[in-house]
């Protein structure tokens, strides 16, 4: 498996870890049963769209800005920094379901699951997120997939 090349740029005191806190959990979500590498694994979709704001760097790799979670990625082509957001975000997701802090962040961020909430630890996180190419002078040009 190709892990990504990621960073968690934390900013203004701002930590995933121990950030939210563990509350009454109103979401209701779907969990659609799959298999990876030959085990069993629930893939949880989230419903709540994100921008990232890509552009190529000097150096000709790609990097991916998203300002909302304080996160960078960077990639060598397109194409990996589009796997690369999408491993990023369930990264993302997976510490804060396994530090019981999944419900208080989506709530803050206004998203919600697609059916049932997780009960176990082996699952998948879907997010959806929308690139916005950012031009020479900054301006965004949405791509939608």
């Amino acid at each position: 498996m190709r892990y990504p090349r990621w960073l968690l740029n934390v900013g203004a005191g701002f930590s995933y870890t121990n950030y939210y806190t563990t509350g009454a959990n109103p979401l209701q979500g779907v969990t659609i049963g799959s298999t990876i590498n030959g085990m069993a694994t629930t893939l949880v979709r989230v419903q709540g769209n994100i921008q990232w704001q890509c552009f190529q760097a000097n150096g000709g790799n790609w990097l991916g800005v998203c300002e909302p979670l304080k996160l960078t990625v960077q990639a060598q082509t397109w194409a990996e920094l589009m796997e690369d957001i999408g491993l990023t975000l369930d990264a993302v997701m997976k510490d804060l379901f396994t530090s019981n802090e999944l419900p208080k962040f989506l709530m803050d961020k206004g998203w919600t699951l697609i059916g049932a909430f997780p009960t176990h630890q082996d699952v998948r996180f879907d997010v959806p997120f929308i690139p916005a190419m950012m031009g020479a002078n900054g301006t965004p040009r949405e791509l939608y997939q």
